[in-house]
């Protein structure tokens, strides 16, 4: 089985660290070994979901307003769509509309990226999508592998900002390119992935989620991953992986929102119980 190693949060590092040891101690066999150069999915990924996610939102969103009979085009939902910074700017791209202006007044450029073609789209779903799919099944099959593990985000759970963006190693990034690095490989390869909650962990608040989160205790996640056609091999291992691990405790809920204030056991250790 190989663990992939990533840029994380020091704490999610670290309670991966520990449910690695202890998978180890129970005979799994552990490899770190590279993709490729220019075959890594994470790289490869950057020609697939970007085009087909633009393209389908598109497509679909105008095909869902035909369908309901409503008088508003696609480019009237675009220009008055309501969510955050990040996806406006990426809809005003898709649909060839300039980026809103920010809070300063400057704007109207398409910075936000550039409508996707139909081109483009095909290229994504019958050259970029094979091959990544074909990336995952070339590494599993050489180094001998029944499945990938890795962290299933690269920091841990936080509260979302007004403008569309987290608080990550200091700085603040865009919310959906950051927590689904790890996560959009696989599920734009097609492959079968599946994320175990492994433990808690207590937030470092100045690094990872800004100072109002210091100490606050949320869920770890670890991904398992395999080729394609092997989704029964990996929910085997997944359950088996579950098993090892201890229950992670039910998030507090104060008026609506999810405090996730709890305790966490053996000192703060992920994965204290025999694995």
């Amino acid at each position: 089985m190989h663990h992939r190693r990533l840029a994380t949060a020091t704490t999610i590092h670290l309670a991966l660290q520990e449910v690695l040891a202890d998978l180890r101690k129970q005979g799994v066999v552990l490899v770190e070994e590279p993709f490729w150069p220019g075959e890594e999915p994470w790289s490869l990924d950057a020609s697939v979901g970007e085009p087909i996610r633009s393209f389908e939102i598109l497509r679909e969103g105008a095909a869902y307003l035909l369908q309901n009979g409503s008088s508003k085009s696609l480019l009237d939902a675009v220009e008055h769509f309501k969510g955050s910074p990040q996806d406006t700017k990426m809809l005003r791209a898709a649909a060839r509309l300039p980026a809103a202006a920010d809070e300063s007044g400057r704007g109207g450029s398409s910075s936000g990226g550039h409508s996707v073609t139909a081109w483009e789209y095909t290229q994504a779903l019958t050259v970029h999508r094979p091959r990544l799919t074909h990336a995952f099944e070339d590494y599993c099959r050489r180094h001998r592998l029944d499945a990938i593990i890795y962290p299933t985000t690269h920091l841990p759970t936080q509260a979302l900002a007004d403008d569309g963006t987290v608080y990550h190693n200091g700085q603040r990034l865009p919310t959906y390119a950051t927590y689904t690095r790890n996560t959009a490989p696989t599920s734009n390869a097609g492959v079968p992935a599946l994320s175990l909650a492994v433990g808690m962990v207590k937030l470092d608040g100045e690094r990872e989620a800004g100072p109002d989160a210091s100490g606050v205790a949320v869920p770890v996640g670890m991904e398992v991953a395999g080729p394609l056609h092997s989704d029964e091999r990996v929910l085997a291992i997944g359950c088996a992986i579950q098993e090892l691990l201890p229950p992670v405790p039910r998030p507090v809920v104060l008026g609506g929102t999810v405090a996730a204030v709890v305790a966490v056991g053996g000192g703060g250790a992920v994965g204290s119980g025999s694995a």
